[in-house]
């Protein structure tokens, strides 16, 4: 308890939220800003960043191609498959590295300031 109080920038404990600020931590040192997030929605919602990126070929699979299979295999397989941890990773990852387009909160319609603009 002491050592806590004459250190309060030393976290403790062992849950998740510790581990994953553990890690945000590291990768915000090493210049790779990420940001938590929640998920929710349908996946093929949530993808639509990493969609956007590979088809604009902003994406490049590094390796050999027997690497990538499984992946592949999955990815082949959303939304109906059975396993869809590939797709549910990349979205998560674009969704961290704030390449996803989220929801924006609708607004309320304002009126125009001049007469002009109202009756166009």
């Amino acid at each position: 308890m002491m050592y806590k109080l004459q250190n309060p920038q030393v976290r403790f404990g062992t849950s998740k939220t510790l581990h994953e600020i553990a890690v945000g931590q590291m990768l915000g040192v090493a210049g790779f800003p990420i940001e938590s997030y929640k998920e929710k929605g349908k996946l093929t919602e949530r993808l639509s960043g990493f969609i956007n990126l590979a088809a604009t070929g902003r994406v490049k699979l590094v390796g050999k191609p027997k690497e990538w299979e499984a992946f592949l295999g999955q990815w082949c397989g959303i939304p109906t498959g059975a396993h869809d941890d590939a797709g549910a990773a990349v979205a998560g990852l674009t969704m961290m590295f704030g390449m996803n387009v989220l929801e924006l909160p609708k607004m309320k319609p304002q009126r125009a300031w001049y007469k002009f603009v109202e009756r166009m």
